[in-house]
């Protein structure tokens, strides 16, 4: 096992993808330099409608930036994810997406004061497990900045998940950027402050990537 100790910045972002919203330009560069959306004999994965569920419950805010001022406000604040997710706290996430094999990601909470966290994060590839260390201030952690800095709805839904039934806020956010739509889609456990529960990202309405939370356990 690979340990690579890294500084820690958005990470809430990197533990959604380990940081998810992240980096939707990231997503459409990553088409341009030939990832593909097809499986390894060449058929088209997803087509038709888009596999990010269209919301269904109230809606609680839609906006995002105005003016340099974000609309949108964040799911949780930095002292409800501070005190849920004490040290020894483990979320595992299962990441697909098509055309690639699809890899497992443990989130371990090693550190937890009033001022910084501290994650170690465990990759596992098939027969590849790679950990990183990352570190940083609790306000970096939930900077939730995407949010602030495109299209987003929130409403709040019950979704269906590994974990259950649970009553979430759902962030879904739109970017079109060189003519290509990118949607992305935010599922976080209200029970659960924290990392989101589910991301689901299409580009112009093929799937490009889900990120589930298939596990948490708590000390």
């Amino acid at each position: 096992m690979k340990l690579v100790r890294v500084a820690l910045s958005g990470v809430l972002v990197v533990v959604g993808s380990v940081v998810a919203g992240c980096a939707m330009p990231d997503l459409v560069r990553e088409q341009r330099e030939g990832a593909s959306l097809r499986d390894p004999t060449g058929s088209p994965q997803g087509s038709g409608p888009s596999s990010v569920e269209e919301p269904t419950g109230e809606v609680l805010a839609d906006g995002g930036r105005s003016e340099g001022v974000a609309t949108v406000q964040p799911p949780f604040t930095v002292e409800e994810v501070r005190a849920a997710c004490p040290v020894g706290t483990v979320w595992v996430y299962r990441t697909t997406s098509p055309g690639r094999p699809s890899e497992t990601q443990t989130v371990r909470v090693i550190a937890n004061d009033d001022d910084e966290v501290g994650l170690e994060v465990t990759t596992d590839r098939g027969n590849v497990s790679e950990s990183v260390e990352v570190r940083g201030r609790w306000e970096d952690w939930t900077r939730y900045d995407i949010f602030s800095t495109v299209s987003t709805q929130v409403l709040a839904e019950q979704v269906e998940l590994p974990l259950g039934r649970l009553d979430c806020r759902v962030y879904r956010s739109r970017k079109v950027e060189d003519g290509r739509e990118i949607v992305a889609r935010f599922d976080y456990a209200v029970a659960h402050p924290g990392p989101p529960a589910r991301i689901e990202t299409t580009l112009d309405g093929e799937p490009l990537v889900t990120r589930t939370l298939e596990s948490i356990e708590y000390p």
